[in-house]
């Protein structure tokens, strides 16, 4: 046996592979036990892109955003909303591989024709981030930089104030929470670009759609958001407009 296939096979003994979700020991390559695989709510086609939503989740009263679209492969419910909190809140920065890996599936099914340019992601404050020893946000850029083979800037944007996490705020509060708290730190970099905006979660889009507006305001051409999840809006259902749709291919 070579070094390397002996020194893989004891590491996954002392570190075997674990749900992403639960933490549960895994024994096979999946990245989801069984009972969390059942607890996942995908977001399925056809996709209304303003909102992220699947279309039967989608109320077509969308306020006006700085960013043209978004796309995001689950809901921000049960297992995955578990996973999300494992991976920000108790040190797992390992998870990003396979939330981004998700992420590129959905930003590939659901803007096939966008050229970006280059990604980048929300900023937090310097202090918070070396507080949790990363931003999250960052390493899902990183990682759907490699997997879209996309240039990435992580650095692009930048938290100048102090908030309130935006988890802990009401809807009608978040929007002024973070009202001029970023800035684009390397204008330079935005003139002209078609740039795709990440972040972990959307809940009201407030954080996005600020980040977006500065980045326009700095040069960019179209700002796009990808997330691991949005908040799902149970709302009755409307006629969406099919030119804000990804419709399921027909075989």
């Amino acid at each position: 046996m070579k070094h390397k296939e002996w020194l893989d096979r004891l590491l996954s003994i002392l570190y075997p592979p674990r749900c992403v979700c639960c933490g549960a020991v895994l024994s096979t390559g999946e990245r989801l036990c069984e009972t969390c695989s059942e607890r996942i709510a995908r977001i399925e086609a056809p996709v209304c892109l303003l909102c992220g939503q699947s279309l039967q989740d989608c109320s077509r009263k969308h306020p006006k955003t700085a960013y043209k679209e978004i796309t995001a492969p689950f809901y921000y419910e049960d297992a995955i909303r578990e996973g999300i909190h494992r991976f920000k809140f108790r040190d797992r920065p390992q998870y990003a591989a396979y939330f981004a890996q998700e992420m590129a599936a959905s930003i590939r099914a659901n803007l096939p024709g966008v050229a970006f340019d280059q990604i980048t992601c929300v900023p937090m404050r310097t202090a918070k981030e070396k507080e949790r020893g990363y931003n999250q946000s960052a390493l899902l850029a990183q990682e759907l930089s490699k997997l879209l083979e996309i240039p990435v800037h992580c650095h692009l944007l930048r938290k100048c104030a102090d908030t309130p996490a935006q988890h802990e705020l009401k809807g009608a509060e978040r929007r002024g929470n973070v009202f001029g708290v970023f800035e684009v730190a390397k204008p330079e970099l935005t003139q002209g670009k078609t740039i795709l905006l990440c972040d972990d979660v959307k809940t009201t889009g407030a954080t996005l759609d600020e980040c977006a507006k500065m980045l326009k305001l700095a040069g960019a051409q179209e700002v796009y958001c990808a997330c691991i999840a949005v908040t799902r809006k149970n709302k009755s259902v409307e006629t969406v407009s099919y030119t804000h749709l990804t419709l399921p291919t027909i075989a």
